[in-house]
């Protein structure tokens, strides 16, 4: 078995992804460390930083080639979720394109073969084994009680930021762009909430955390 685990450009440290969820939530899945290539593109040359993405969600049992990068660290047959988003909403997030939220979804990967990779990137196929639609969440998982992730966050002491489209709310905080936390909340018809991602995120990690909390505190 072969691994494929990268170092931090900035530091020189090696990658360590936390692979549990926290307390409460379901999974854990990993944002910013993995892009799809468009299905009608070939493997672009190492050095191309600019290449066309995908814009269709992944379909299960698809054979797909992704380009990953720090802080991946998995073996080869080794299975991992990570966070799909449109490629205008990856670049720029859901505050620039708000309508791509019910475009995106947590994807089920196996590690099947790595490409060609250099220091920095590697270009690997993955199997999809499973997809979930962030608006799908709470059907998938029986709701628990909140467990005081969101109100944490909605009670830093610094700005958090707060987007409401459609029946989404996302909250969002950083501290002077080296960390940070964000929630996104689905907001049922019957006026109940449900927190179904929780993220955190820094220099070495961008840890999405999903589950189906119940908003009551």
């Amino acid at each position: 078995m072969s691994d494929l685990s990268f170092i931090c450009g900035t530091c020189g440290s090696a990658g360590q992804l936390q692979k549990t969820a926290k307390k409460g939530f379901e999974l854990i899945a990993y944002d910013g460390m993995l892009s799809w290539l468009a299905l009608s593109e070939s493997i672009p040359d190492m050095d191309k930083h600019i290449w066309l993405r995908s814009e269709a969600m992944p379909l299960q049992s698809q054979k797909r080639v992704v380009n990953v990068g720090f802080p991946f660290s998995f073996a080869l047959g080794e299975s991992f979720w990570v966070l799909f988003m449109p490629p205008q909403s990856q670049v720029n997030g859901w505050w620039e394109y708000p309508d791509e939220i019910d475009a995106s979804a947590l994807v089920k990967c196996s590690f099947e073969s790595i490409l060609v990779q250099n220091e920095e990137h590697a270009w690997i196929q993955i199997e999809v084994l499973d997809i979930l639609p962030l608006g799908e969440i709470c059907d998938r998982f029986p709701a628990v009680q909140c467990d005081k992730y969101l109100e944490d966050l909605r009670n830093r002491a610094t700005r958090v930021d707060v987007l409401e489209h459609g029946h989404w709310i996302e909250y969002s905080w950083s501290g002077q762009g080296d960390l940070g936390e964000w929630a996104l909340v689905d907001k049922h018809s019957d006026g109940s909430e449900h927190m179904v991602l929780y993220c955190e995120w820094g220099f070495h990690y961008n840890n999405v955390y999903c589950g189906n909390m119940m908003i009551s505190c």
